[in-house]
C-alpha cells in the first residue's frame, strides 16, 4: 500500500515515515501541502496522513482535492483540535480518522493495518484471481474510485 505522510515538522515526518517503512508500506513524504498535491496526483496513494496546518495549501484543502480526484483514498488527520463540531466538519470533507496530537505511533500503525486488512478482505470477497492482469486492473480501478465495478 502506498502511504503519503504530510507533516511540516521534519523530525516527526522522518519518524512516521521510518515506522511505516519498517511495517512494509511504500511511504512518500512531504513537508508542505503544495508538494503533497503533486505527489498525490503522481502516485495515487491508498492512504494520506496529514496535519491541517501546512505551508502553501491547508490540510483541509488538500483533503478535499484528494477526495475529488480519488474518492476512495483513506485519510487520517493528525490534529490538536478535539471539538466534536470540527471533527464532524472534517468527516464531511472526507476524513476517515482523526488522531489527536500528540498521538501514539503504534495506534497510528494499528489504524493503517486495520484498513489494509479490510481492503484485502474486500478484494478477496470479490473472488477474482488477482494474478490475472485484467482482474488486477479492474480491482485497482475499483479501489481508485474510477470504476463502479
Amino acid at each position: 500500500m502506498k502511504v503519503l505522510v504530510v507533516e511540516s515538522n521534519p523530525i516527526l515526518l522522518k519518524i512516521i515515515s521510518l515506522k511505516l517503512s519498517r511495517a512494509n508500506y511504500t511511504v512518500y513524504s512531504s513537508l508542505d501541502g503544495e508538494n503533497a498535491q503533486r505527489i498525490i496526483t503522481h502516485i495515487q496513494p491508498d492512504i494520506i496522513i496529514t496535519k491541517l496546518r501546512l505551508k502553501y495549501i491547508s490540510g483541509l484543502e488538500l483533503i478535499k482535492l484528494s477526495k475529488s480526484k480519488f474518492p476512495n483514498v483513506f485519510i487520517i488527520v493528525m490534529t490538536k483540535i478535539d471539538h466534536a463540531a470540527s471533527i464532524n466538519d472534517f468527516k464531511k470533507a472526507g476524513v476517515n480518522v482523526c488522531i489527536k496530537r500528540p498521538f501514539n505511533l503504534e495506534a497510528l500503525i494499528q489504524i493503517i493495518t486495520e484498513y489494509k486488512l479490510k481492503q484485502e478482505a474486500e478484494i478477496a470477497a470479490l473472488n477474482l484471481p488477482e494474478t490475472i492482469p485484467l482482474y488486477k486492473n479492474l480491482i485497482q480501478l475499483y479501489k481508485d474510485g474510477t470504476h463502479p465495478l
